[in-house]
């Protein structure tokens, strides 16, 4: 009896360490120049590209068989956000060779009581499951998305990762 008195304290003081831990392994990544913070559970890679519609980044993470991802472009020209949306999930289906699960239009809360056009999703195929948002705000498109082996139970850390993406204000240049 009083070995196990002994131990609780030890266990609780384990407990807190690991979760502080925890807490500390998902800090923000904040994208300052590309508008927008997400919690990835390692620091991401980034990527830049650009073409003759846009210049794109890509901030990436494969961590424990997930794919953590979020894009940014920014557009030469102002986007259609309705056709834009429609063609990143149909082009994610058609990259995955899938099906598409589930798709709705939402209104992305961007703080200072702008809203904006925005769709979730989630696509499937024989291996992987890819769940994820999409926002359009003028010439700025933005998409986080998160893939796992299906069959891996992801559902919470792919709602924490989706829901962590904050888009900041414009910044005044």
């Amino acid at each position: 009896m009083r070995k196990r008195a002994c131990l609780t304290p030890l266990l609780v003081v384990l407990a807190m360490l690991a979760a502080l831990l925890q807490s500390r392994a998902q800090q923000p990544f904040v994208g300052s120049q590309d508008g927008f913070s997400a919690v990835f559970p390692k620091p991401p890679k980034a990527e830049s590209s650009k073409d003759d519609k846009a210049v794109y980044h890509y901030f990436r993470l494969l961590d424990d068989h997930v794919l953590y991802q979020v894009a940014h472009s920014e557009a030469l020209e102002p986007l259609e956000a309705s056709r834009e949306l429609k063609d990143a999930v149909d082009g994610v289906v058609r990259s995955m060779k899938g099906r598409l699960l589930h798709s709705e239009n939402v209104q992305f809360d961007a703080g200072a009581g702008r809203r904006l056009p925005g769709v979730t999703f989630s696509v499937e195929n024989d291996k992987v499951l890819m769940t994820g948002k999409f926002i359009v705000d003028g010439k700025q498109f933005y998409g986080i998305t998160l893939a796992a082996a299906r069959g891996s139970e992801r559902r919470v850390a792919a709602d924490r990762f989706i829901q962590s993406l904050k888009l900041m204000p414009p910044s005044r240049q």
